[in-house]
């Protein structure tokens, strides 16, 4: 998580670094369509798109992660109730076997290990899903991340246009 913050963090400077050393107005012809702005400000809208089309890639791998763990969420489910089930009968058979025999020492240490191994903690799946749950969380930060620093890049492009408008105002008064 702390290396994709710092990587944000290096390519957002690094960015504001490059908007502030080209503010130099170019002209982009696309077929019969015409764009004329700074060259931070159609890099960025090119960068945009690129962002968009890595969205749209991403999004189908979204999906089928979030019906995934839906259904692990249901099996989960499911075998937590099993898993009472099973305790139930664990103990109606402990407490039948303990009427019918008499008591020996390992008895009760034969019941406790076979509750042990019926409680949640004794599987890994719980683990699965946490490990499953926080690279998710650490994705959607990476996103978020980018986002705010398209985001900064954006408004600093937005006051470059206007402080070389100003210039040029103050430049043509003079």
């Amino acid at each position: 998580m702390i290396f994709f913050l710092l990587v944000g963090a290096i390519l957002g400077a690094l960015s504001v670094i490059f908007v502030l050393q080209n503010i130099v107005p170019i002209t982009v012809i696309f077929l019969s369509w015409q764009i004329e702005g700074s060259l931070a400000v159609v890099l960025f809208l090119a960068m945009m798109s690129g962002v968009l089309v890595a969205l749209l890639l991403i999004l189908p791998g979204l999906i089928r992660d979030e019906f995934r763990y839906s259904k692990l969420r249901q099996e989960k489910k499911e075998v937590e109730d099993e898993l009472t089930t099973t305790r139930k009968v664990i103990n109606e058979v402990a407490a039948n076997s303990a009427a019918a025999t008499p008591r020996s020492s390992s008895a009760p240490q034969a019941t406790l290990r076979l509750i042990y191994r019926a409680t949640p903690g004794y599987d890994n799946s719980y683990y699965y899903f946490m490990d499953a749950l926080i690279n998710l969380l650490q994705m959607f930060m990476s996103f978020l991340l980018g986002l705010l620093t398209l985001f900064i890049n954006f408004w600093i492009a937005v006051l470059q246009l206007v402080l070389s408008f100003a210039q040029s105002i103050v430049s043509s008064v003079r």
